[in-house]
């Protein structure tokens, strides 16, 4: 029992963490390669998105063919609070998982995004950032809502929009305001 205890203090001491990759490979007996996906995400996010945004991309995984029959697939949920993905354990390192998908980033997050590059593939959700694949929404949704407010004649709009801001946040606020027109009052709750 002596040596097992000198182990677990080496690993300890010397923050060791075991390739979950390879973990689950030894445990399973399955011929599929385990594949765990991280959706990175801050605590700011509304769960209504996030839920959203799982079912899709569950759904997506579960009718691809080619990804059943090679990978045994999971997801990871990884939450940071806003300007903190910098202090998430193991970004830098990726050990946790094979890939992720990161969604609700704050300037600050972007930041440290654009400093570092992961060591995993990484998608990132309405925001672009160089050296990293994106999906990035349309500017739509701010000249759809200026549109609807000029046809029904309103002088004096607002924008309420949460702070921090995000890049998609402010590419549609700054469409609204372009489609718009005139002054638009912005109120930061």
């Amino acid at each position: 029992m002596e040596t097992v205890e000198k182990i677990y203090k080496a690993t300890k001491e010397l923050g060791y963490l075991p390739d979950i990759s390879a973990r689950r490979m030894r445990i399973n007996n399955s011929s599929k390669m385990p594949l765990i996906l991280a959706l990175l995400t801050s605590y700011e996010a509304p769960l209504n998105l996030t839920n959203n945004f799982l079912q899709a991309l569950r759904e997506a995984v579960k009718n691809n063919e080619a990804l059943n029959s090679r990978f045994e697939f999971s997801i990871s949920i990884e939450m940071f609070p806003s300007g903190k993905l910098s202090e998430m354990k193991n970004i830098i390192s990726g050990n946790c998982f094979n890939a992720a998908i990161i969604t609700n980033t704050s300037s600050a997050d972007d930041l440290f995004l654009k400093e570092n590059i992961l060591p995993f593939p990484a998608v990132l959700v309405d925001r672009k950032i160089d050296g990293y694949s994106s999906v990035v929404s349309t500017d739509a949704l701010g000249r759809e809502a200026a549109k609807m407010l000029k046809q029904k004649s309103r002088k004096l709009p607002a924008i309420l929009c949460g702070t921090p801001l995000t890049q998609s946040t402010q590419m549609r606020i700054d469409s609204f305001k372009k489609e718009y027109g005139g002054k638009v009052q912005r109120i930061s709750a």
